[in-house]
């Protein structure tokens, strides 16, 4: 019940900054950060494809700890480019860009 609560008030609070949170479990994907990457810095929405769900880690790797997940068809915002062969989610979370299909014409900078 209390994590029912809090992955509640997490897609409240990304809803509320802006984010994309379509079936996102806690906790909550961060919004890009205004000058946390270069200017040159692209960011799209994705959907999740991943019938059991996309593990988002606390870096580009397998070998990084598991911080929360997505479920399979959760939209999302990452960057375009891929660091091996993962997708920055926010300042610390990345997904297996295997899993994420870019959706046509949703991208900015």
């Amino acid at each position: 019940m209390k994590s029912r609560r809090l992955a509640r008030g997490l897609a409240a609070a990304a809803l509320a900054a802006g984010t994309v949170v379509a079936g996102l479990s806690a906790p909550a994907q961060a919004a890009p950060v205004p000058g946390e990457a270069s200017a040159a810095a692209v960011w799209c929405r994705y959907k999740v494809s991943a019938s059991g769900g996309l593990n988002v880690r606390s870096g580009p790797g397998t070998g990084y700890s598991v911080v929360g997940s997505l479920a399979d068809g959760a939209i999302v915002n990452a960057t375009q480019a891929t660091t091996n062969g993962f997708r920055r989610l926010g300042t610390t979370r990345w997904a297996s860009s295997a899993h994420l299909v870019k959706q046509s014409g949703a991208c900015f900078t």
